[in-house]
Parts: C-alpha cells; sequence; structure tokens
C-alpha cells in the first residue's frame, strides 16, 4: 500500500531562489515510482505554483 506525501513548497522544495534542486526532483519521482503519491502543500496560490513545479510530476 502506498503513502501519500505532503511536501511544502517554498524552503523545502524550493530552495530561497526558488529553484528546484536536482536532489528534489529525483526524489519525487522515485517516490512516485515506487506507488507513493506527492502533493504540494502550499500557501501560494495556484499561479504562483509555476509550471516547473508541477512539471515534475506531482499528483496534485
Amino acid at each position: 500500500m502506498g503513502k501519500v506525501i505532503f511536501i511544502d513548497v517554498d524552503g523545502t522544495l524550493l530552495d530561497y531562489e526558488n529553484k528546484l534542486p536536482a536532489s528534489a526532483d529525483r526524489a519525487i519521482k522515485e517516490t512516485r515510482k515506487n506507488g507513493h503519491r506527492v502533493y504540494i502543500c502550499t500557501g501560494r496560490s495556484e499561479v504562483e505554483v509555476y509550471d516547473y513545479i508541477w512539471d515534475i510530476g506531482l499528483d496534485g
């Protein structure tokens, strides 16, 4: 049975320069490959969640 994982965006998924570290990208892809679902949990509005964040393959 897979887990559901929620990740904050600012300072967790993205660094303080709004860059997505390659290690975070790899970790999320590996997590999903192992049958888990990954969601972001953020105070950002939908338009502030940039495409490059969604492009890593989040579930929601």
